[in-house]
């Protein structure tokens, strides 16, 4: 990592992801940013039953990354779309995984603005 470029005028980033990601790249861009101040993150998939996904709603592994990579984050906007059945998440552990941000870091707030499971209509025959 430390011979990778950084640049240290960037201080909004959004990244927008459509495919399976690994969220370990993005510890390797954030390295890059180190005094990034905005960072919005939007992934969306179809994708629902790989361990990646169960990464990914880790709000402990998003903590780490943030406050190794970007301590002068002051804004942190995450969504997140899975188009899966109803009840394949735990939507509880996962909020409660971010939480972290709020009871650990002074000054941050955590609002979910929507959260919904995605159910498939039912077929008629």
């Amino acid at each position: 990592k430390n011979d990778l470029p950084t640049v240290a005028s960037l201080k909004k980033f959004d990244l927008q992801i459509l495919t399976k990601f690994d969220i370990h790249s993005l510890d390797v861009i954030l390295h890059c940013m180190p005094n990034l101040n905005e960072l919005i993150f939007t992934f969306i998939t179809k994708i629902s039953n790989t361990p990646f996904i169960d990464i990914l709603f880790n709000g402990h592994i998003w903590q780490q990354i943030l406050i190794n990579h970007v301590p002068y984050l002051n804004k942190f906007n995450i969504h997140i779309s899975v188009l899966t059945d109803k009840g394949l998440f735990d939507l509880k552990s996962i909020l409660d995984s971010f939480r972290c941000f709020v009871t650990q870091c002074d000054g941050w707030h955590m609002a979910v603005t929507r959260l919904q499971p995605f159910e498939r209509p039912i077929k008629c025959k």
